[in-house]
């Protein structure tokens, strides 16, 4: 069943075929589903209501609303499971504020991350970002080979190859000219590389072996992204801190892109507990075809044979980055002596 071993540089990942395709529940597939539904409507209701490259409203409004809702709602949730002590409960968790400091650098990655979330849906369309996005792959690869001292071997860096194939193709006129600046595409990349920054710091914090649960750390990443996106908004534009301006052309849709872009977040770590990172990685896929049929249906957006091919090598290249095994520098490439199974760590 083996198929090969992954490193995070911290443990090892024994990566199998019922990993990778395990038996799955009627709630897995709703939970795997619902995930794609979810991140694709939210890309989607982003794009909608907007007048050429500028949206009517005031995008980090939107953002600092959003995450606003994914800290009360995860508030809501500690009163929910514990419906006699919540407040109590939530001391605890505020006591933990010098493990909980930690996790001001992912939310500063993140903040990052979600201001060029808006910005680049306003140069991209909905199918070419889900494309270009995947480049966090190469980000990933790249940053742990470096940090972590994990070989990814020829198998993986061919799997890369075909992923960048796919991107360029994805901005590639029929003259082979680009559709969008370099500058744009540095826009991506930076987006990209943000997204697998907060990965390896993930890791980092693995490490650490903090004495917090997963709704703890959730907890102090949406408060220090709550401090650090008012910051901003006081720091680029203090007149949005005005009741008449904060909430200004907001209209239904704007409203239901906050609550969906705080689901998004709640949603991943409902995938990662009942399913795994390597389906996560397939899941991105499904959004990329599915991105694409409903843009096409719903704005008009191009899907011809090249955005298909680009899609297909994306989906492709994730396909074989995830079959191939990754190696750490220092060990022999060789198959590894067999492990009793009950002292595996996944």
């Amino acid at each position: 069943d083996r198929v090969s071993t992954q490193s995070t540089g911290f443990q090892r990942l024994q990566v199998t075929k019922s990993m990778m395709f395990p038996a799955v529940s009627p709630f897995d597939l709703f939970v795997f589903a619902s995930h794609i539904g979810l991140w694709t409507a939210w890309t989607l209701l982003i794009r909608a209501p907007r007048t050429g490259s500028n949206y009517e409203y005031n995008p980090y409004s939107a953002i600092l609303n959003t995450e606003l809702t994914k800290f009360l709602l995860t508030v809501c949730y500690v009163f929910f499971v514990n419906k006699e002590n919540g407040f109590s409960e939530l001391q605890k968790i505020a006591g933990k504020w010098k493990q909980g400091v930690y996790f001001a650098v992912p939310a500063f990655i993140y903040a990052i991350y979600n201001g060029l979330y808006y910005h680049n849906l306003t140069i991209f369309d909905p199918t070419s970002y889900r494309v270009l996005i995947n480049q966090r792959i190469v980000w990933s690869g790249l940053l742990f080979q470096f940090f972590f001292s994990v070989r990814l071997g020829w198998n993986k860096w061919g799997a890369l190859s075909l992923l960048l194939l796919g991107c360029a193709l994805n901005q590639m006129t029929e003259n082979f000219t680009l559709k969008v600046s370099y500058g744009d595409l540095l826009m991506m990349a930076i987006q990209a590389f943000c997204s697998s920054l907060g990965g390896v710091y993930n890791e980092y914090l693995l490490k650490k072996e903090l004495d917090m649960d997963t709704n703890s750390k959730n907890m102090y990443v949406y408060f220090f992204s709550i401090l650090l996106n008012y910051c901003f908004v006081v720091y680029s534009d203090p007149r949005l801190l005005s009741p008449s301006q904060w909430y200004n052309n907001y209209t239904p849709t704007v409203f239901s892109l906050i609550l969906f872009g705080a689901i998004c977040g709640l949603s991943t770590a409902l995938f990662l507990k009942y399913l795994n990172i390597i389906l996560k990685e397939y899941a991105h896929t499904g959004e990329m075809f599915l991105t694409a049929f409903l843009s096409f249906l719903f704005f008009g957006s191009e899907l011809n044979g090249r955005i298909l091919a680009s899609i297909a090598l994306t989906t492709l290249s994730v396909i074989l980055y995830n079959r191939a095994p990754s190696t750490p520098v220092h060990a022999p490439i060789k198959d590894e002596p067999k492990e009793d199974d009950s002292s595996t760590k996944v």
